[in-house]
């Protein structure tokens, strides 16, 4: 097994979207970990602030099966794909983390920047499975 650290954002319908996306994360994979909500401005655009968290889980699912989850999770709440990287969203899941690998040198963004530069990533301590989220 595997453990996965992903990081979830919304800000657009933010608490709904995040509700969904933790639950469906729940449902994929089981018992899952999650952090306290930050509620973080938009960055690089102008827009409504946005929620975020880093969730983790252990699974033995590959990382190209993890992604086409999280792309259909994304794209069941809303999310059109080739839009600008810096616009609005209804629901961004990325892999922050896929055990302790690197697969920079593979072209992949893991372990992903935001460890080193997001506060909600760095602060990201796990609180237990989601049941009414609060906001930090």
């Amino acid at each position: 097994m595997i453990h996965v650290v992903l990081g979830l954002g919304s800000n657009i319908n933010r608490e709904k979207n995040i509700r969904f996306a933790v639950k469906q994360i729940g449902d994929r994979y089981g018992e899952i970990e999650i952090s306290p909500i930050y509620e973080t401005a938009a960055i690089g655009f102008d827009g409504p602030a946005f929620f975020n968290l880093v969730l983790g889980f252990k699974t033995s699912s590959s990382l190209l099966d993890i992604r086409d989850t999280l792309r259909h999770i994304e794209t069941a709440a809303g999310r059109i794909r080739g839009q600008q990287s810096f616009n609005n969203r209804h629901l961004d899941i990325d892999v922050v983390l896929f055990g302790d690998k690197n697969l920079r040198p593979d072209g992949l963004n893991i372990p992903r920047d935001e460890i080193e530069k997001q506060a909600y990533v760095l602060k990201g301590n796990y609180q237990g499975k989601l049941t009414n989220p609060g906001v930090t």
